[in-house]
């Protein structure tokens, strides 16, 4: 590809339609979902390339390893066709841990919002998955998701460091105002908001 193809590719540039927050973060807008009372998810990496009408019901995670990660952004083509066949597609769970360097953990939130509002600019049902550090991840962990939106957390890994996963759901709630909230695993008494809790036996392929 020549020098000025590049500087309009998409895939290259990253370039999103609309980029918010003091590091431009690709915004990924608020979907009108129709959510069933009770909420199968599968692993990304379980998804088929021709999928059971009744598992066409299900929405798609990415709470797995990041070294199965990597290849959705940059080769977020190649699972579009698999994804459309799912209800939704929750965004990449790429990893922000507090004593990761601070520029791995904006790079992680960038990269699963621009797959994010990659997929969805290509027509896919999108939720954002939100994850975050300590308290100087906040200035950029909760950027790109439209006000309103239904968003998706866990709770698996956080029982040794409720205090700060707690501050980080209450400036999410400030932040986002979701209008529902996925939870992976069980919620704590303290979590408020339209929580709607898969129990782990009904998601598969977890990390």
């Amino acid at each position: 590809m020549r020098f000025q193809e590049l500087k309009t590719d998409q895939l290259f540039l990253r370039y999103a339609p609309v980029e918010v927050g003091q590091y431009n973060m690709p915004l990924i807008r608020k979907q009108a979902l129709g959510l069933p009372a009770t909420i199968h998810l599968i692993a990304a990496n379980e998804t088929k390339a021709r999928e059971s009408k009744k598992r066409c019901a299900y929405g798609v995670h990415h709470f797995v390893s990041d070294d199965r990660l990597r290849s959705l952004y940059t080769h977020p083509n190649r699972v579009l066709r698999r994804y459309a066949q799912y209800a939704f597609v929750l965004t990449p769970d790429y990893s922000v841990y507090g004593d990761m360097p601070l520029w791995r953990q904006i790079e992680s939130v960038a990269h699963s919002r621009w797959c994010g509002a990659y997929w969805q600019s290509k027509g896919l049902k999108v939720i954002t998955t939100i994850t975050w550090g300590l308290s100087n991840s906040f200035n950029f962990c909760f950027d790109g998701v439209e006000s309103g939106s239904i968003v998706a957390i866990s709770t698996v890994g956080t029982r040794l460091a409720k205090v700060s996963f707690m501050e980080g759901y209450r400036e999410m709630m400030r932040r986002i105002h979701p209008s529902a909230i996925l939870c992976i695993d069980q919620p704590y008494p303290e979590m408020f908001g339209n929580i709607i809790t898969i129990a782990y036996p009904t998601w598969k392929g977890c990390a």
